[in-house]
């Protein structure tokens, strides 16, 4: 059974660790390898935390979650405020969810309407990316990005650049798709929609694109 202990130990844990995430990616080492992969394995203990009866009966109560225990009582004494209060959670998931699904949508119509291009130097060096990923090149196009998850796209700007110069673009756009990025802000828009009223969370998933770009 999910407690208010557990739910809000939980929101605590998850909360503590993106801090502390967020203050160690200013040294680039930890950056590099470790960001992505701790934000992952804090929201997956958090969860457990929330869904697995963790809380011992002979547990010594700290001081600092007295404040928790009224908050219990108070809840329990008084159900509708429980309810109102899920009902707001719930409100608040849906609609964040809807935002995100909304700009998902704006950019597949705004994608859509895209002029391409053909590219001599893009073809060569697309001869050398995995046979997943498709590149293409469109004026439409102002920096480089990926699009997709399952089946990869590389927009590229229809610049006249060296093919040197193009391969360490692509390389690094490639890194994108090797390194799963669009899993990954996939799970932070899940995370923030859950947690849409913990600033934390929501602080973090603005840094994940520099994060992602500096592993890359």
């Amino acid at each position: 059974m999910i407690s208010w202990f557990s739910f809000f130990s939980a929101q605590f844990f998850i909360s503590l660790t993106l801090l502390l995430v967020m203050v160690l990616c200013r040294w680039k080492g930890f950056l590099e390898r470790y960001s992505v992969s701790t934000l992952i394995l804090a929201a997956a203990l958090a969860a457990v935390r929330v869904l697995l009866p963790l809380d011992m009966p002979f547990a010594c109560v700290v001081e600092f979650w007295t404040a928790l225990s009224a908050i219990q009582i108070f809840l329990a004494s008084h159900p509708r405020v429980a309810h109102l209060l899920l009902g707001i959670w719930g409100v608040g998931v849906i609609a964040a969810a809807a935002r995100d699904l909304a700009m998902v949508y704006s950019a597949h119509r705004r994608y859509q309407r895209y002029i391409y291009v053909s590219n001599r130097r893009v073809r060569r060096v697309a001869r050398e990316v995995p046979p997943r990923c498709r590149l293409i090149v469109s004026p439409n196009v102002q920096v480089p990005f990926v699009r997709g998850a399952f089946r990869p796209i590389i927009y590229l700007p229809a610049m006249d650049l060296p093919e040197w110069e193009l391969r360490l673009i692509v390389t690094h756009e490639v890194s994108h798709v090797l390194g799963h990025d669009a899993f990954v802000k996939l799970f932070c828009g899940l995370l923030s929609a859950v947690f849409w009223w913990n600033p934390v969370v929501r602080c973090f998933r603005r840094e994940i694109d520099n994060l992602l770009e500096f592993r890359c």
